[in-house]
């Protein structure tokens, strides 16, 4: 067993719609981010999450994930990295590699609890859980 731990678990809202591209490879990428809530008595932070998708699930996750749809993500913390453009310094910012993708929520934005049995999409794997 490793001796390294690198692991997250979030679940927020989508702050935009996911977007699909694809590799030179052809290996689909789904991009978005998250915004996670906390709450200390009268003060509220926002702690905002970029992650990226690959593969099928990558295809699945994009057709249906919309701003404002709650999710809960695991996956791994990884740092891209590049250079300024038109600074020309080093940049990096942390992104979540997911591993797992969850709707928490119905597809209206609703509780799930609070909506009635209805078709969903099918599952494409063990990875993805509408």
């Amino acid at each position: 067993m490793s001796k390294n731990l690198n692991c997250l678990a979030m679940n927020g809202r989508l702050t935009r719609d996911v977007q699909l591209s694809y590799l030179p490879s052809q290996v689909a990428v789904a991009e978005g981010a998250i915004a996670n809530n906390d709450q200390w008595g009268d003060k509220e932070t926002v702690c905002y999450m970029d992650f990226k998708m690959f593969g099928k699930g990558a295809e699945a996750v994009a057709q249906y994930a919309t701003k404002g749809r709650f999710v809960g993500l695991t996956g791994r913390i990884t740092q891209d990295r590049w250079e300024d453009k038109q600074g020309g310094g080093k940049r990096s910012k942390h992104v979540m590699n997911v591993q797992h993708f969850e709707f928490l929520d119905a597809p209206g934005g609703e509780s799930r609890e609070n909506v009635p049995a209805v078709a969903e999409p099918p599952e494409i794997n063990d990875d993805i859980r509408f």
